[in-house]
């Protein structure tokens, strides 16, 4: 199976928002059109509110095999990810 590359962001082992630790997690590689929730509004939020939720890795067009990858996300981000999404949809 063929990886993609994950961004260095997604690997690291503390929030750079929340200053706590990250936990690792089994999310799926999302590939071709960028996903639905890649709306202007969403990218801005994500930026800002929930920068290290990593929910999934937007993979690209390149024809990689892989469904999955590991990530360290961070549970605070998580959950304002979830809220901001009940929001907002």
């Amino acid at each position: 199976m063929v990886k993609p590359p994950i961004p260095d962001a997604a690997l690291s082992n503390y929030c750079s928002l929340h200053a706590q630790a990250r936990s690792d997690a089994i999310v799926p590689l999302a590939y071709g059109t960028p996903p639905p929730d890649a709306s202007y509004a969403h990218r801005h939020a994500q930026q800002t509110l929930f920068p290290n939720a990593w929910s999934y890795v937007y993979a690209g067009c390149m024809g990689y095999t892989a469904t999955q990858t590991v990530v360290r996300y961070c549970p605070q981000c998580r959950v304002a990810e979830r809220r901001w999404k009940r929001e907002h949809e």
